[in-house]
């Protein structure tokens, strides 16, 4: 199950899973919303249906806290630019 963390670098996606070559479940930070909290919260319905363990394990090993998503759309995240 994924939960939503309010932190001091925005609202981050974190899930609970084995991470190899660990043997025992682990929370995993997988993406930083910086202070969009909506956008993190819609996230958090993706990780839940969509997503497999395969892509779970891509997006824990490429985190980055310094990097922030926003929604697009109901289906699509990228990185925030500043402007």
């Amino acid at each position: 199950m994924a939960q939503k963390s309010d932190t001091k670098d925005g609202y981050v996606v974190s899930e609970r899973f084995i991470l190899p070559p660990d043997t025992t479940p682990t929370w995993h930070n997988l993406r930083n919303f910086g202070d969009r909290q909506s956008d993190a919260i819609e996230f958090v319905k993706d990780v839940e249906e969509k997503l497999s363990i395969d892509s779970l394990i891509f997006l824990a090993k490429n985190y980055k806290r310094e990097i922030k998503y926003i929604r697009i759309n109901s289906r699509n995240f990228k990185k925030q630019t500043n402007k």
